[in-house]
Formats: C-alpha cells, structure tokens, sequence
C-alpha cells in the first residue's frame, strides 16, 4: 500500500480513476453486481443502478426478482410492477417473488382487491421467462372468511407456492384459475426440464426449420417493423384493401407473445428524396398534394390523377385521406427493415406493411402507389451484390419485375395465378407469362410460374421447393426479398388459390433456411383474418416458435377474436375442398420442366466491388431500433404485459383444464 497526499492509503495495482476515489463497486464484473442486486427488493435495486452510469439498465438483466409491497397507494405498486417486468430484458429469470398485503376493518363492506388484480399475469411472465420461481404470496389480514389454496399435493410438484391466496371476485385471479395455474408447473425434479424448451427446439438452436443445403442450428435475430398508424388508414367504406389487417396480425403478434423475441425497429416514414429514388418528380408531387378534398375540387389535378398515375374512382386506388402519410410509412419500414440487414444487426427483417408489388414509377395500380419493395431493394443493393426476390402473392409481382427487367444484379422469381376468368378478361395484371425473362443484361433473371386458379398446397410445392433451390443454386444471392402477398390463400375474396396458412408459411421457412439475410414483406390478402392468422404464423416460423401456434389451440382474447369467429377461433383454418386443381396435373409437370431449364440458362451475375456503401442514410446515424417498446400502442402497461405473458404458458395451461 502507499500512501496518499491526503494521508489515506493507496492501494497498488488500480487505474488512476479508481486511485482518485471513483465508484469501486462499479468495477466489479456484471454477475456479482446482479447477485448483490438478487438479495435487495426489486424498488430498491432499481434506485440503486441508478447510483452509477454503468449500472443505469443492470435491473432489467437481474436474474431475481424481489418484489414486495411497500408501497403507499395501490395503483403505483402495480404500475411499478408491470412497467418492471414489461421493460425487462428477455433473459432468463431465475426466481421471482411477490408479496403483497390485503387489509380492511372486519365490519366494513368486502372491497375490490386491487393488490392481486395482476398477479396472474405477473405469475405468466416469470414462466414466460423460464423462471424457477420459489414465493408467490398475497396474504390478506382482518376478514374471516378466506377462501385458502393449498399448495398441491399432486405428484408433478410445483415451483410456485401460494400462501393464504384468497379468491377474489371480479378480478383477474380466482380460486380456480390459481388451480389451474399450479397445476399446469411442471415439476422441478422430473429430470430437471421442467421450464426449458422441447427438445426439438433445443437441438436446432430454437429453429426448426433446417436448411435445404444444410443443418440449420443457428438461432435468427429477428427485427420487426410496426406503425400504429395504420390501423387508422381506410381506402374507402367498402374497399378490399384493408390496411387495418396490419394491425390485426400485429395483435396476434402480441398475444402469442413473440414481441420479446424481436428487436423493434423505429417508425421512420420515408421521406420525399428516399421515394424519388425510384419514383419520378412528378408523381411524387402529385402524391404529397393529393387529398380527397383537392380530388374533389380541382379538376386539372383530378384529370392528372385519373390519365397519367392511376389514381381515382374508388375500386382500385383512390384518393383517401392521408394517402401520402400512409406511403411514406409503409416505404420507411421497408427501408429500416432493409438496413437492419444490411448493417448486419438483424438475420430477418419483417415490415407485414409493405410488399406493394404493382406500383410503377410514375403510377398507381393494384391498390399500391408507392413501390417499397424496389426501394428495400435498391438499399439492399448497396450492400450485397445480389439480391433475389420472391413473390408468392396471387398477383403476379410485375412492378418489381420491370424494375429490375434489365439487371443482373436482381433475380425476380413470381409464383402467381395467370390466366383467362372470363373469356374477354385476364386475371389481374396479365403479365408473368413463362416466356417473360428479362432483358439486355437481364435477360434470364426475370423468371415466372404461372399457376392455375386453385391450386392446393401439394402442387404449389411440387413447384416452389426445386425452382427455387435452383434459383437460389445458379444465382448464389446474398440476400433474399420474400413478398408474402397472402392472397394466395384459400378463402381470399380475390385471390382464387387454395394455399392453407402453413402451406403459404412452408415458403417462408424453405427460404429461411438458406441463412442468408431475409426480408420478409406482405401485400395481397383481402379475407383480412385470414391474412393476419397467415402473417402471425409466418413471424412465429421467423423466430422459430411455430411449434408453440398449434392447430387445436383457440386465438386468446386480445381485441380482434371475434373476427375469426368464421374461422372456428383458430390460426388453422379449414381449406376449401371444392376446386378443380386438387390433383397434380400433367400441366404441372411441364411448367417445372419449362422453369427448370430457363435457369439452367442463368450466368451467374459478377461480383460488384463497392468503394463506398451506398442506398440510404443509415450510415448518417439514423437510428433503427427502439430501446425499448413504443408505449403508445395500448393504454396500460397491463394489457401490454398480458398480451405479452399470456401464450408461454396457454399449451400448459391446456392440457390441465
């Protein structure tokens, strides 16, 4: 030891900060900092971190919870205490342990328990987090006539120990769900996999879809794209676009609790110069001043809209209100998705808002004005040397197509219904012939599969799986577009496919095990539950949860169920039986033959030496990921934790009803 100026002693071996008398404690590595945080209750460990910047977020990775009510109005003990667990980290969560209190004079009227209102939830999300959870307590003084849950005696065991827990009317914990809730713990002792995932999971890194080439164990970073706005957007009263089915797959999203496997990207709307990359001056001028009012009155600007970009009328795009903001958010959530590739933060971006196929640079078409996938594209082309894009929307994608029909830096691969549906009209937009393969330079990396109206599941694969093995064989991509238009399911008011949801999401998880960077977007889908059972489906197989969505289990409440009341409350639905393109046909056999050998054609495109990135302005600073939840979208931390809570623990819950 030496000696100080001040007299003190000095001890050898420090750095000079932690010589001039600085903060020791917050030297120590980060697992003694949270087992010193493991014996202090959760309100005290959080006003803790905060005593030093390096600890400031060290509460929401404790591995134990303490919390215990000490608190002097009700209502701020439960909104601490689902803002704690909400905000948490999505590590696992060793112990967690509540205690609160429930007191009133004997004489007076049985009050509403507030304590206990949460603690349910509070309960799911400690088994959502794999916790060995030792105390859950809710003792009640000063009433007589208590209702007491003893613990089990069942030969499973139980990790949670309710003490004195009372029933409660009218709130969100009764005698019975507490039943139900220990029963459904699995016990600790038995092998000691109690709360760890199935061993399928286990085994493949929590994917399990293996890759086509090879064993796919590599767990995926998924990031995830939301505006709320667009709940709000309306095409007109009785339009088939409704953007609101966003929305609604959003909430299953929630609900089957897969928002904390993702990394929230930031609602950016695109601005005017990042649309202009692909759309012309003029129809972009044309899309800022446009509005239902200006339509109206202003002939020359109506006329304009209606000859030369496609817009008016009401049935395919019209002049709503908000148009403009509605394009710019749908870009802008292309465009971050893509640039969470492209900075290597994230292996699979979702943006279930965009993939608007037709749109062409100076016109609106298919109810798409604004073509965000030729800008995602185009970003992604700053990076990567070459990009495939797949589309198995209905509609043929052929605003991407012409796009990219001279280059052979993209490979467009549509999977599309083409044909006539009356004898004098073809089925929308009448493009995607076999024949349609690029050109110039380009020529070849244009492919097209036209289908049949109703084809099934086995067909659609029969063709999917080899020409896109072999696309993705002869074009060696370094990243992947995959449109999701769910109009090619069955039951779609406009699509006339017979995809069933797992066979439309099967394309997402052939794709996903390439591991190479996916983007995954929608489009088309106009039976909107449908389309949000699809697209919750399909974000579970990105994350690799599509184990935990089962046929049998009935959609949990979270705002929209009755909306897939005509669908039995399921995510699986029953596929119609009635159609001419049940069996494989001859015709089938042919178009992969034809596909086959147009590939077979490909060069492979050279590799692009960048000097500088170039696409967006990621590389300013911009900042793609929320820290944590936007907190607009529910009105209480409550309902954001139960959506989040309740779907870990609904299969086991189940199975002891």
């Amino acid at each position: 030891m030496a000696t100080r100026r001040d007299g003190g002693r000095r001890r050898e071996g420090l750095t000079a900060e932690e010589n001039s008398g600085g903060d020791w404690l917050s030297t120590l590595p980060d697992e003694i900092l949270h087992n010193v945080l493991s014996f202090l209750p959760a309100h005290e460990a959080v006003r803790t971190c905060l005593l030093s910047r390096r600890w400031r977020n060290l509460w929401r990775s404790a591995p134990v919870l303490r919390i215990r009510h000490r608190w002097v109005g009700v209502e701020r003990f439960n909104k601490f205490v689902n803002n704690l667990l909400l905000l948490r980290d999505p590590v696992p969560l060793d112990e967690l342990e509540f205690q609160t209190y429930t007191y009133w004079p004997t004489k007076m009227p049985r009050p509403c328990i507030y304590e206990v209102k949460y603690a349910e939830q509070w309960i799911r999300h400690a088994l959502m987090c794999k916790a060995r959870v030792e105390h859950c307590i809710v003792r009640s003084l000063g009433h007589e006539d208590m209702v007491e849950i003893e613990e089990s005696s069942s030969s499973m065991g139980q990790l949670v120990r309710f003490e004195n827990l009372e029933r409660v009317e009218n709130s969100h914990i009764t005698s019975d769900q507490s039943k139900t809730l220990v029963a459904a713990i699995p016990d600790k002792s038995n092998s000691g996999a109690g709360m760890q995932p199935n061993s399928q999971s286990m085994a493949t890194g929590g994917n399990s879809l293996p890759s086509p080439s090879c064993a796919d164990d590599k767990k995926r970073r998924v990031c995830y794209y939301y505006d709320p706005g667009i709940a709000h957007i309306k095409f007109s009263d009785d339009h088939v676009m409704v953007p609101a089915r966003v929305a609604m797959a959003h909430s299953l999203v929630g609900v089957y609790g897969m928002l904390g496997d993702m990394r929230r990207l930031r609602t950016r709307p695109a601005t005017e110069a990042e649309i202009r990359r692909f759309h012309s001056p003029e129809y972009v001028d044309l899309l800022c001043d446009l509005t239902p009012e200006s339509y109206a009155n202003d002939a020359a600007l109506r006329q304009k809209a209606e000859d030369h970009h496609g817009i008016g009328g009401e049935d395919d795009c019209p002049a709503f209100d908000r148009l403009w903001k509605y394009c710019r958010g749908y870009a802008g959530g292309s465009l971050a998705a893509a640039r969470a590739l492209v900075d290597g933060a994230s292996d699979i971006a979702i943006n279930w808002s965009g993939g608007m196929h037709h749109a062409s640079a100076c016109k609106a078409t298919g109810f798409c004005y604004v073509n965000d996938i030729v800008l995602a594209i185009n970003e992604l082309l700053g990076t990567f040397s070459r990009v495939i894009y797949v589309d198995i929307d209905a509609h043929h994608g052929d605003g991407v197509q012409n796009a990219f029909l001279d280059s052979n830096r993209v490979m467009t691969l549509s999977f599309h219904r083409y044909g006539k549906i009356t004898p004098h009209k073809d089925f929308f937009p009448g493009s995607g012939a076999i024949n349609e393969i690029g050109d110039g330079a380009g020529k070849h990396y244009s492919v097209n599969v036209p289908l049949d109206a109703g084809v099934r599941d086995d067909v659609y694969h029969t063709l999917f799986e080899p020409i896109v093995g072999k696309a993705m064989e002869v074009f060696q991509p370094e990243a992947i577009v995959l449109q999701c238009g769910a109009d090619s399911l069955s039951g779609d008011r406009l699509g006339g496919m017979e995809l069933s949801v797992r066979g439309h999401a099967e394309c997402v998880s052939f794709l996903r095990g390439f591991n190479l960077p996916l983007l995954l977007l929608g489009g088309g889908g106009y039976t909107i539950n449908h389309v949000a059972s699809t697209w919750c489906y399909e974000t579970a197989v990105a994350v690799g949860k599509e184990g935990e969505l089962p046929d049998d289990i009935e959609i949990p409440s979270h705002g929209y169920e009755l909306m897939y009341k005509n669908q039995g409350n399921k995510l699986h639905y029953q596929t119609s039986t009635a159609t001419a393109a049940r069996k494989r046909s001859s015709s089938t056999e042919v178009t992969k033959g034809k596909v086959l050998e147009h590939l077979s054609q490909v060069e492979r495109a050279p590799s692009v030496q960048f000097q500088e990135r170039r696409g967006g302005d990621n590389a300013a600073g911009v900042e793609l990921y929320y820290e944590r939840p936007p907190s607009l979208e529910d009105d209480e931390p409550a309902q954001r934790l139960h959506r989040l809570c309740f779907p870990a623990v609904a299969k086991r819950i189940r199975l002891n009803a």
